[in-house]
């Protein structure tokens, strides 16, 4: 294989290597049931950061917030002081928490109370409740959880279903709703039940209300972002009093790294912390590292091989045969006077005399020469003339293609009857098998189109789009096209037969000897046969040796010029 044809190769891997890489780090959008789009993101750790965009950020919700009330904004509490002044005051606001673990001292919770007395709401969005607040507010009452990767949410006229992703799967969650609540009345209302058993209810205290939810997975932004999770938002944010300030109760959020018992069991409490971790947030770097796993192991088994001593290179001997014949073709190509093509073989036949029977006939001067190349040849004076005034010919005459033609086989007859070519030599001669391929840039670029429609085809179809269907039959129709056009060779030239083997169809065999004419125009080859059977080559599918062997073969034929 030539250099080109190694750089050829190597410029097709890399672009194969680079559309897997970029097919297979494409961020796919998750799809959930309803075809509902969710949300992707390579940060699936933090929670809850109101002016996090993340995943499990709780940005959208903030907005859904700001946007209901008439003051357009919501302010964090982070200390107790803050929230006593405003109790003080008398103001009737909005008291909102979002989060897993909330937790308070009990003076603290007892402001919180007056304050809801006083005309204030409270929203506590949280699935883990300190003892003290969950005895206040909802005594005999504890949670239970529904343990699924799908959470129905039952409205009075609604059900809207929520899930839990991590990157780009859906786990299962401790969904939590309340058991033992208090009996609905003027005072208790359920606003939304899980299996019939309420997660969000209302507690109606002296003029105001204190809101409790136990699911606050159902506000992340992923969530926000499906048309299931954001319903339940808006029935959520409904709630809020429009006249009334919203503040964020933030000093009461526990240490959110203070994992529930279900989720110790899941991961056993570790984290990782090592620098893969950034590799495997991201869909493009997982593809680009198992390619390049399997370049190196690639390198390691083709680097395996046994390797040759480093000793000098000894050239091999150049293939004069195949400089006569590239000699020949390109001057034939290139429609010269036949009369240049005839002076080669003179100067070829003169040399083969004298290394086998050392007689020098360019210097020759009688006819005892002749008689003497005769008698060690046994070929009769006058056949040997005949060939010599065919060969004789000069430069400045014009020939016919039959006049080359048979001064070339009154050649090839004198090496044989002279024993140059001995029986056996013929013999292989006349069964060797002169094969033609279709060009093998054209078959390569064919079978990577084909590849690549399929994978394209069947990625799509992952991803649920209908052109998939149609793009991978097309792709495997070209695949099988490309390697049909490889495998299966255009022309076989036998010892008496000529073979073409189109792409479909039958194959097409003409008998040398019913060979009616070769014709050669600009792009094309047409060979006649018996029963004015045609056989058309296109010299556009083949390469510069293929070319060669085929004008070689020409020449050994009747050949007519169009």
């Amino acid at each position: 294989m030539n250099q080109p044809a190694k750089y050829g190769i190597i410029g097709l891997v890399v672009i194969f290597v680079a559309a897997m890489v970029w097919l297979l780090g494409r961020g796919t959008t998750p799809i959930l049931g309803g075809g509902q789009v969710t949300y992707t993101s390579s940060n699936w750790d933090d929670k809850y950061g109101w002016d996090s965009k993340d995943p499990y950020g709780t940005n959208i919700m903030h907005e859904m917030i700001t946007e209901s009330v008439t003051s357009k904004k919501a302010l964090s509490l982070n200390n107790f002081s803050t929230l006593d002044s405003l109790v003080q005051q008398d103001e009737q606001n909005t008291y909102l928490f979002l989060g897993e673990q909330f937790g308070i001292y009990d003076h603290e919770l007892k402001s919180i109370l007056e304050a809801v007395k006083k005309g204030s709401d409270v929203f506590i969005i949280s699935s883990n409740l300190t003892a003290n607040i969950l005895d206040s507010l909802l005594p005999k009452t504890t949670y239970r959880c529904d343990y699924t990767e799908e959470l129905a949410i039952q409205w009075e006229k609604n059900t809207y279903n929520m899930h839990y992703l991590y990157q780009r799967d859906t786990l299962a969650l401790a969904w939590k709703f309340f058991i033992n609540a208090p009996v609905e009345s003027d005072s208790v209302e359920f606003l939304s039940t899980v299996q019939g058993r309420p997660n969000f209810l209302q507690l109606k205290r002296g003029k105001g209300s204190i809101y409790v939810h136990s699911n606050p997975a159902c506000f992340f932004n992923y969530q926000l972002l499906r048309k299931d999770g954001l319903a339940n938002a808006k029935q959520v944010v409904k709630k809020l009093d429009a006249e009334k300030k919203v503040y964020y109760l933030e000093f009461g959020r526990l240490d959110e790294t203070l994992q529930n018992e279900e989720e110790m069991v899941e991961d056993q409490g570790k984290k990782d912390d090592s620098y893969l971790q950034f590799v495997f947030q991201s869909p493009s770097l997982i593809a680009a590292m198992l390619l390049s796993i399997f370049g190196l192991l690639l390198f390691l088994m083709f680097r395996a091989k046994r390797m040759r001593p480093q000793v000098e290179v000894i050239k091999p001997k150049r293939n004069m045969s195949k400089v006569f014949v590239e000699t020949v073709s390109s001057i034939y190509r290139n429609k010269d006077n036949p009369s240049a093509i005839l002076q080669l073989h003179k100067k070829n036949f003169y040399t083969t005399v004298y290394k086998h029977f050392f007689i020098d006939l360019s210097k020759r001067k009688e006819k005892m020469d002749l008689e003497h190349l005769s008698s060690r040849t046994g070929i009769e004076v006058a056949e040997i003339e005949t060939l010599l005034t065919k060969l004789d010919i000069g430069d400045d005459v014009n020939i016919s293609d039959d006049f080359l033609v048979e001064a070339i086989r009154l050649k090839q007859d004198f090496y044989s009857k002279s024993g140059i070519i001995t029986d056996k030599i013929q013999q292989r001669i006349n069964e060797q098998e002169i094969v033609i391929y279709r060009s093998v840039w054209l078959s390569f670029g064919l079978i990577f189109l084909g590849i690549s429609m399929v994978i394209v085809g069947l990625y799509l179809l992952v991803v649920a789009k209908g052109v998939g269907i149609l793009l991978w039959p097309i792709g495997s129709f070209v695949l099988a096209w490309g390697i049909l056009r490889m495998s299966r060779p255009l022309v076989k030239i036998h010892e008496e037969t000529f073979t073409f083997t189109p792409l479909f169809g039958k194959k097409k065999v003409i008998l040398f000897k019913d060979t009616m004419r070769v014709a050669r125009h600009q792009n094309m080859v047409e060979i006649i046969g018996a029963n004015e059977q045609v056989i058309l080559l296109p010299l556009s599918e083949l390469n510069r040796l293929d070319r060669n062997k085929l004008d070689l073969f020409l020449l050994k034929q009747k050949f007519v010029e169009l």
